[in-house]
C-alpha cells in the first residue's frame, strides 16, 4: 500500500520482522499468485470457488492504454511486450520464448507491439452478507487486430472453462465497442445469426419461460447459453455525448434537444436550485461519468421546468436518467430496475417509430436537409439500451423460473467498471518517488498481482477469515453501498416477482413514456399509422430493424481447447536487466547480477560476459562477438533491438486519444 520503500524502510528499522522483498515474491509466485500473461487464472479461481459458496458470475473484459515497450521476463523465460497471439480469440501464453538471438531479432522487425492490455475480471455473484472482490480471470498485451469472432470465440471458451470450477457465467460486460457489441448481438440472437454456432441449441443453455403475449416487444431469443449487458457507465456517456455532438441535431417531436438549454439554466438561476457548473454541461473528458449524474439530478431536471423550450431536453435527460437507475444504483429494487430500463427502451422505440413515420417536410427548415439518423441517438447506442433491457428482464424471469438462484438479482454487479477500477488501482500504485501513473504491459501484471494479493487479504479480513483481522480505510461512498446491497438484497428475495406484477411494470413503463412524448405531439403520427399501441409499436420497429439492420455471419466456433492451463512457474525467480534507465522503481527486486566468477570484457555497464553460471543459461543468448563467444542477457538484447522510447500521456484524456492513433495505425 505505501509502495517498495515504505516497506524497506520498515525492515531496516525492525530487523526481522518482515520478510525480503524477494522471498515474498517467491512464494507468491509458489502459491500460484504471480499473474502471467496470457494464462488464465483458474487455478486460483478453484482455490477461491472452493472457500466460497459462489454459483454464479458476470465476466467482464475491457482494456486500456499501455507503453509499447518489450522486456524479458526471467522467471517465465518470455518476453513480454509483443501483442500476444490469438488462436481463435484465444490468447496463446509464453509464446515468445527463445534462445535464439536471431529469432528475438525477427520478432522485433515483424511483430506489433502491445498498444492495449486486454483484462477479463469476474465478479461472483453470492447472497450471503459479505461482498465478494472482483476476481482477475487473466490479462494478456493486444493490438487492435482482432474482431467480433475473436471475442464471442473468447466468451464461449472461458464459459465452458468456468464451468470446470463449477462456476456459470451468467453474463459478459464490455463497453459500447463496435466489436463487442456485435459480437453480443450475434451471441444473443439479437437481430443477428450464427449458422455455424448454434449456442442456442446447446443442452446447457436457459430457457426463458416468455408468456406469448409478450413476444410482440420482447425481441430477444428466449434460449440463451449466457447474456450481455453493455457497461451502463460507458452507455450513459455515450448517450450524453450525443447532445455534446457538433454532427446531430436531436429532434424529438415539437421539441429539440439541446445542450443549450443547460447553458441557459445555468445563466437564469442560481447554483443552488440546480448545482450545475459549464464544465458539468461540457466537460472535456467526454468519458467523464459525473457529469452524467449531475445534468440528470432531480434539482436540475426541476429547475429546467421553468426554462422555455426545454422539455424536449428534460426527456432526452429522463432518458439518460433512467438509463442511471436501472442499472448503476445500487440502491435501487428489483422492479424499479425493471421499470426503468424498459422506459429507456420505450422512450427510444417511440422516439425512433416516429422519425420513420413523420413527414420531413413538417420538420423545422433546419432539419429538413439532415439525415434522420442524426436526429436521434446513435445506433450502437439504442443496440445497447435495448440490449441491457433484454438481459435484466430475462435474469429476473429466470429466478421467478427458478432456474437461476437469488444471487442472480445482483443486477448492479452487471457491469464492466470492474476492469476500470483495476486499471485506476495499478495506475496508482508507482510509490510515492513516482509520479508515473503509466506501465508496460509487464509492470502492470506485477502491479495486478500484488494488487489480488491485497485485495483477497482484505476481503478476508472483512469476513473474519483470517487469524489476525486488519483494518482497512474505506471511502465513505464504498461503505454506503454495502448497507445499501446488503438492504437490496434482501428486499429482493422477499419481493414477490410474478408474471402479472412484471407486465404490470412494463406495460406502465409504456405509458409513462408514451404520455411524456405526447407532450411533443409524436402521438398525432402514431395515431394516424396506428403506431401508438405496445404491440403494434413494437411490431413495427422489429420489423424495420428485420430489414435494415440484420446481421448474419458464418464463423464457425474453431476448434480450440479447454484443458487445464498450467500457471507453474520457475521455483527460481532470475534477475532481469537493469540497462534501461527507464525502468520503474518497482522493478528494483531484480537486481543485478554480481556475477563475480565472470570474466568481463569491454563492454562497460552491459550485460555481456565471457562466462556465466549454468543456473542462468536460460537468461542468456550465446553469440559471437568478433569472433569471440560470450553470452549477452535477454534483456540486454531487448534493449539492443528496442531503437526508439515509447512514451504515453499520464493525463487520461490524451492517453485514450493517443491509444486510439496507435489502434487506428494498426488496422
Amino acid at each position: 500500500m505505501g509502495g517498495r520503500n515504505t516497506y524497506e524502510f520498515i525492515r531496516l528499522n525492525l530487523p526481522g520482522a518482515l520478510p525480503s522483498i524477494t522471498s515474498i515474491e517467491n512464494d507468491l509466485a509458489k502459491d500460484g499468485r504471480k499473474i502471467i500473461e496470457g494464462e488464465f487464472r483458474y487455478d486460483a479461481l478453484n482455490n477461491d470457488r472452493t472457500s466460497n459458496d459462489y454459483q454464479l458470475a458476470v465476466c467482464s473484459e475491457d482494456c486500456t492504454g499501455v507503453i509499447q515497450k518489450v522486456v524479458y521476463n526471467a522467471s517465465t523465460n518470455t518476453f513480454i511486450g509483443f501483442a500476444t497471439p490469438l488462436d481463435h480469440g484465444i490468447p496463446v501464453p509464453r509464446y515468445f520464448q527463445t534462445d535464439s538471438y536471431e529469432q528475438l531479432k525477427t520478432w522485433f522487425e515483424n511483430n506489433d507491439r502491445s498498444s492495449l492490455l486486454n483484462v477479463h475480471m469476474l465478479q461472483l455473484l453470492t447472497t450471503s452478507e459479505s461482498s465478494s472482490s472482483p476476481f482477475l480471470l487473466g490479462a494478456y498485451g493486444i493490438t487492435s487486430k482482432f474482431d467480433a469472432i475473436d471475442v464471442l470465440r473468447r466468451w464461449l471458451w472461458i464459459f465452458e472453462r468456468s464451468q470446470l470450477s463449477n462456476i456459470r457465467v451468467i453474463a459478459f460486460a464490455s463497453d459500447c465497442d463496435a466489436k463487442y457489441l456485435r459480437a453480443m448481438r450475434l451471441i444473443t440472437g439479437f437481430f443477428a445469426k450464427l449458422p455455424n454456432i448454434l449456442v442456442s441449441e446447446r443442452s446447457d443453455a436457459l430457457e426463458v419461460k416468455l408468456p406469448k403475449e409478450w413476444s410482440s416487444w420482447f425481441f430477444m431469443r428466449t434460449r440463451q447459453l449466457f447474456f450481455c449487458m453493455q457497461d451502463p457507465v460507458h452507455l450513459c456517456t455515450k448517450v450524453r455525448n450525443r447532445m455534446l455532438s457538433e454532427s446531430a441535431s436531436m429532434l424529438i417531436g415539437e421539441g429539440q434537444v439541446s445542450v443549450d438549454v443547460l447553458f441557459d439554466l445555468i445563466k437564469s438561476q442560481s447554483k443552488l436550485m440546480h448545482g450545475l457548473v459549464k464544465t458539468d454541461v461540457q466537460p472535456k473528458d467526454r468519458q467523464n461519468f459525473s457529469s452524467c449524474m449531475k445534468i440528470t439530478s432531480d434539482s436540475v431536471l426541476s429547475a429546467l421546468e421553468n426554462i422555455s423550450g426545454s422539455y424536449a431536453t428534460q426527456v432526452f435527460l429522463q432518458l439518460l436518467r433512467s438509463i442511471i437507475i436501472a442499472y448503476f444504483e445500487s440502491s435501487t429494487s428489483t422492479m424499479d430496475r425493471i421499470y426503468h430500463s424498459w422506459k429507456a427502451v420505450f422512450i427510444s422505440r417511440l422516439w425512433w417509430s416516429w422519425l420513420q413515420l413523420a413527414d420531413v417536410k413538417k420538420f423545422p427548415m433546419t432539419y429538413q436537409n439532415k439525415d434522420k439518423s442524426c436526429l436521434f441517438i446513435t445506433k450502437s447506442a439504442y443496440y445497447s439500451i435495448e440490449i441491457n433491457a433484454h438481459t435484466l428482464l430475462s435474469i429476473v424471469l429466470l429466478v421467478c423460473q427458478g432456474d437461476l438462484p437469488e444471487s442472480a438479482l445482483s443486477l448492479s454487479d452487471f457491469h464492466s467498471q470492474s476492469c476500470e477500477n483495476m486499471f485506476r488501482l495499478t495506475r496508482s500504485m508507482s510509490g510515492m518517488f513516482s509520479s508515473n501513473v503509466n506501465f508496460t504491459v509487464d509492470q502492470c501484471l506485477g502491479r495486478a498481482g500484488k494488487l489480488s494479493v491485497l485485495q483477497e487479504i482484505e476481503k478476508q479480513s472483512e469476513c473474519d477469515e483470517s487469524g489476525c483481522s486488519l483494518k482497512f480505510p474505506k471511502h465513505h461512498k464504498r461503505r454506503y453501498k454495502k448497507s445499501v446491497l446488503m438492504t437490496d438484497r434482501s428486499q429482493a428475495s422477499s419481493s414477490i416477482l410474478t408474471h402479472s406484477t412484471i407486465e404490470k411494470t412494463i406495460f406502465r413503463a409504456f405509458n409513462d413514456a408514451y404520455n411524456m412524448l405526447s407532450v411533443l405531439g409524436i402521438d398525432v403520427t402514431l395515431k394516424k399509422t396506428q403506431k401508438n399501441t405496445l404491440s403494434k409499436g413494437s411490431t413495427f420497429v422489429r420489423t424495420q430493424i428485420e430489414r435494415k439492420s440484420h446481421t448474419t455471419d458464418y464463423s464457425d466456433a474453431g476448434n480450440y481447447s479447454s484443458d487445464d492451463e498450467t500457471d507453474s512457474i520457475l521455483d527460481k525467480v532470475l534477475d532481469i536487466s537493469t540497462t534501461d534507465t527507464e525502468s520503474s522503481s518497482e522493478n528494483d527486486s531484480d537486481e543485478l547480477l554480481t556475477n563475480s566468477n565472470s570474466k568481463r570484457s569491454q563492454f562497460q555497464g552491459i550485460r555481456i560476459f565471457n562466462e556465466i553460471p549454468s543456473s542462468q543459461i536460460d537468461s542468456y543468448f550465446q553469440i559471437k562477438i568478433d569472433g569471440n563467444e560470450k553470452y549477452m542477457h535477454k534483456q540486454t538484447a531487448c534493449w539492443l533491438f528496442t531503437d526508439s522510447k515509447e512514451k504515453l500521456s499520464a493525463d487520461r484524456l490524451q492517453r485514450v486519444k493517443q491509444a486510439g492513433k496507435k489502434c487506428s495505425k494498426n488496422k
